[in-house]
């Protein structure tokens, strides 16, 4: 006899996908001409990357980020042929993979930039890249004041094509408003030197609510497709109407009342005031 998951499991998620797609629809209402690319990093924070991705697809969404080249790779192998950007960083020995599965990773580095264009050189194609520009985060990218040069060198690598540029806003107000501007100034070099940087890209769900003067080619929302909100700020003042897609459920395992003075967990954490009824779940 089999069992439905209700029976077989004690706790589950469910996601609606519907939701994810009217999320969607807002983001993209809200974000006027600026393509999504939607952040799908750390299995679309544990909602599902590939059934999300299949359920934007059918939105139109056609550009997807992840955090890793595993994550990338699991979408190739699910069907997803669309470009799929890699943020975060890869190892020397996943450098074939990422030119093989076509993924387009993000570069801050010359060492990077050299092991993929050895890889793509060994394998006869082009490696494609977006390089990353650290204007104030402090985490990933090549200096804003190094930027140019970068691109630049990474240009005159013989298997490598620069298919865009992008940074990562540290969504504190006063130091956005820096890093914009800095990444205007990288933008501004690269014009006057005849560079042309593809598809620009700066601002993720927060950037998205705040800062439309950053929106460029496309923006990168990721939680607020699946209807969670950066923060209880932008929650509160509901520029854009999110509707949350995950529920989470359990099986109850008891239900009993339990009289006044009695306590509920280790350590006594709650003393009743009164007779209560206490439902138990098979969770945590």
């Amino acid at each position: 006899m089999s069992m439905s998951n209700t029976d077989k499991h004690l706790v589950w998620i469910e996601v609606d996908l519907a939701k994810v797609r009217r999320n969607c629809r807002a983001v993209r209402d809200f974000a006027g001409n600026a393509e999504i690319i939607a952040v799908l990093k750390c299995n679309a924070y544990g909602h599902g990357a590939v059934p999300v991705a299949k359920a934007l697809r059918r939105e139109g969404v056609r550009f997807f980020g992840v955090s890793s080249v595993a994550e990338a790779v699991e979408l190739r192998d699910a069907g997803i042929d669309d470009a799929i950007l890699n943020v975060g960083c890869f190892a020397p020995g996943e450098a074939p993979a990422v030119v093989e599965n076509g993924i387009i990773q993000a570069v801050f580095s010359r060492a990077g930039a050299v092991k993929l264009d050895e890889a793509a050189s060994r394998l006869g194609k082009n490696a494609r890249v977006h390089i990353k520009i650290d204007t104030g985060l402090g985490r990933f990218g090549v200096l804003h004041r190094e930027a140019a040069d970068f691109v630049e060198y990474v240009r005159g690598l013989t298997n490598i094509s620069v298919e865009g540029i992008f940074s990562v806003l540290s969504e504190d107000h006063d130091v956005d408003k820096i890093q914009i501007r800095r990444f205007r100034s990288v933008l501004a070099e690269l014009d006057r030197n005849g560079v042309d940087p593809g598809k620009v890209h700066l601002v993720s769900s927060a950037g998205v609510l705040d800062w439309p003067q950053g929106y460029f080619d496309a923006v990168r929302p990721g939680m607020m497709l699946l209807g969670i909100y950066p923060n209880a700020k932008y929650r509160l003042a509901r520029k854009i109407e999110l509707r949350p897609s995950l529920t989470l459920k359990a099986r109850v395992a008891r239900v009993a009342k339990i009289p006044a003075g009695e306590s509920i967990a280790y350590s006594r954490k709650y003393i009743l005031t009164r007779d209560t009824s206490i439902a138990t779940l098979n969770m945590g």
